[in-house]
């Protein structure tokens, strides 16, 4: 979806949803708090990078719950400039980098999810030793994991769901030891299972 600029005599009625987008952008950037991907760093080194996710897991998420960041939908136009970078929120792949929702979502809307920085999440049952998190068993919330991709800032004071401060980074936690193994460069995150992360080629001298 694009916004475009309205002539007199122009039909116009957006939807409740488009219009308050239209104001959050508009607050976000008065505020000098639109630190968004694609859109400018203009706010400061503290302030949480977010992107515009489309709820695309089937089903309405809560505030603060997780989404996986998938393919963009929209990048540039065909001038080469920048419309709107909107991801796709789809459920659970380890492989891609996690966000936490800003706002209810409902399936297939468009809103803000936080890509780097602090924000609360909601965390569900589980260790309250376990100082990071990651998806688990329910569905776009986050549980505590030995290896996480989310930071907790708090441990879980009980094993109850709460809404903890977190730090998302795009950074994969947890890493203590690297090796390689033959050809394959291996990682730990708790000095004893390894897991591959890329097997080079050997070269003849």
């Amino acid at each position: 979806m694009a916004f475009e600029h309205v002539k007199a005599g122009d039909k116009f009625a957006p939807k409740a949803f488009e219009f308050n987008a239209m104001l959050d952008a508009g607050s976000a950037f008065l505020n000098g708090n639109n630190q968004r991907l694609g859109g400018g760093l203009e706010s400061g080194a503290n302030a949480p990078v977010w992107v515009w996710v489309k709820n695309a897991t089937g089903g309405d998420l809560d505030r603060y719950q997780a989404i996986t960041i998938g393919n963009p939908l929209w990048t540039l136009d065909a001038s080469h400039n920048l419309r709107s970078v909107v991801f796709e929120g789809i459920d659970d792949d380890d492989a891609k980098p996690i966000g936490i929702l800003q706002q209810p979502l409902k399936d297939g809307r468009i809103g803000r999810a936080v890509l780097q920085g602090v924000t609360l999440a909601k965390v569900v049952s589980g260790s309250t030793t376990e100082w990071q998190a990651d998806l688990g068993g329910t569905a776009n919330t986050l549980e505590p994991s030995a290896g996480g991709r989310v930071r907790l800032l708090r441990l879980l004071p009980s094993a109850a769901t709460h809404y903890l401060p977190v730090w998302v980074s795009q950074l994969r936690p947890g890493i203590i030891d690297l090796r390689l193994s033959g050809t394959a460069l291996q990682y730990t995150f708790d000095g004893t299972n390894w897991t591959t992360w890329h097997t080079g080629t050997e070269c003849a001298e």
